[in-house]
């Protein structure tokens, strides 16, 4: 343990400082009372070398231990940055990176007590990505713009380097207002004394920033910029990283058109869905576009691409919060209704029709409906084979487009 060691510089220092105090006492009273004998001289000199060498060895001890702490310091800010990066891809799927960010940030900061890590990418509005020790709810609802924020104020709005503000309360006072000092203490900002703000750059604009806040006034040091500018650096790469990682995961899972799942993402829900134990009760619904080629050929693919999106917009508007669409491919829609009957299922889909009907789309001074069949299946009142649950929904989607294949001119 560190308070057990003995010899450390500053005891050294210590050791030093009281053989030169004994020395100006030897010299005193060898002044005082006339002695002159060579031991004491010889006591004398060797006092002056000790003394010379205990605080000699004591400062070089002391910059080495302060060395030490500085290389520990750094070693332990890569292991966290580099545990953070091998969790960046599992955060893609499964959690929020910028919270691991945060907490990673504020244990790096000796005196960091609570944070946020705000998003600047719309400067009407900052939104903040991560919260620790405030309310999110109440932040958010002040609606705080870029010019808000200590960086923008401190930097004149170049936002390129980090800045301490030493008193977070007096600062406060002179450029906020009472309104927006109320929230800030009701969002939890009442203990803040002191407050580090760093910027986050990618490819050479900030694109967010760091504050670590402190329950100490002038809580944050030099070295602590160069923690903060280091950390801030190493995650403006993480972030982007973790980014390309999310639109790669987005694009494997929905269709880029319509933003639903694709066939293969839509699969994967409704095995699982499927496989649940204890059962769980759905529908399954299969939909197609009955009048896509033919609005394809008379106005073009980008009004057939319209007609898609307008239907998937439509049926979405009806959906309950669980229920799960994807594109299976061309014209044909797929989608779960979790917990539904078959009669509510049903009513949703008279409601989007209705919708479609209401709202057609306008080409070249004509109006377009959308028109479609759906087949309906409940498991497991109707089907209990996977593969047979799709085809009864299909062949009662293919039997509907049958019967209505007239309303077609």
């Amino acid at each position: 343990m560190k308070e057990k060691r003995i010899f450390t510089g500053h005891n050294m220092l210590l050791a030093g400082v009281a053989l030169a105090v004994v020395l100006v006492l030897v010299f005193i009273f060898t002044e005082f009372f006339g002695f002159r004998h060579g031991y004491l001289e010889v006591a004398v000199a060797v006092i002056c070398v000790m003394t010379i060498l205990f605080i000699d060895r004591g400062i070089i001890l002391q910059r080495y231990m302060d060395e030490q702490k500085v290389l520990m310091a750094d070693i332990e800010l890569k292991d966290v940055l580099y545990q953070l990066l091998q969790n960046t891809s599992s955060y893609a799927v499964n959690g929020d990176i910028y919270e691991e960010i945060l907490i990673a940030a504020i244990n790096a900061i000796h005196n960091g007590n609570q944070g946020s890590i705000i998003d600047l990418r719309n400067e009407d509005k900052v939104k903040y990505v991560a919260v620790q020790g405030f309310e999110r709810e109440i932040l958010e609802k002040m609606g705080l713009g870029l010019k808000d924020t200590y960086l923008y104020k401190e930097t004149d709005g170049s936002m390129d380097k980090t800045v301490i503000i030493r008193n977070s309360v007096n600062y406060n006072k002179l450029h906020s207002n009472d309104e927006i000092i109320s929230d800030l203490i009701e969002a939890g900002t009442a203990d803040i004394q002191s407050t580090l703000c760093t910027p986050i750059r990618i490819q050479n604009q900030t694109i967010g920033l760091i504050n670590i806040d402190s329950v100490l006034r002038d809580a944050f040091s030099d070295r602590d910029v160069q923690i903060i500018e280091l950390f801030a650096l190493e995650v403006g790469k993480m972030i982007q990283y973790h980014e390309i990682l999310q639109e790669n995961l987005y694009l494997s899972r929905y269709d880029s058109m319509t933003k639903v799942y694709n066939r293969g993402y839509f699969y994967e829900k409704h095995r699982e869905l499927f496989m649940k134990e204890p059962k769980v009760p759905y529908i399954f619904v299969a939909t197609d576009i009955d009048n896509l080629k033919e609005v394809n050929d008379a106005y073009g693919h980008a009004m057939g691409d319209q007609l898609l999106i307008k239907f998937v917009d439509a049926v979405k508007r009806y959906l309950p919060e669980e229920a799960i669409i994807g594109r299976y491919g061309g014209d044909e829609f797929n989608i779960l209704f979790p917990n539904s009957t078959t009669h509510q299922v049903e009513q949703m889909m008279k409601l989007a029709n209705s919708h479609l009907k209401a709202n057609p789309l306008s080409c070249e001074g004509k109006e377009i409906c959308v028109l479609y069949s759906y087949g309906v299946v409940a498991y497991p009142d109707e089907e209990l084979d996977y593969k047979q649950l799709i085809g009864s929904a299909d062949q009662r989607m293919y039997d509907q487009k049958k019967r209505l294949k007239g309303r077609l001119n």
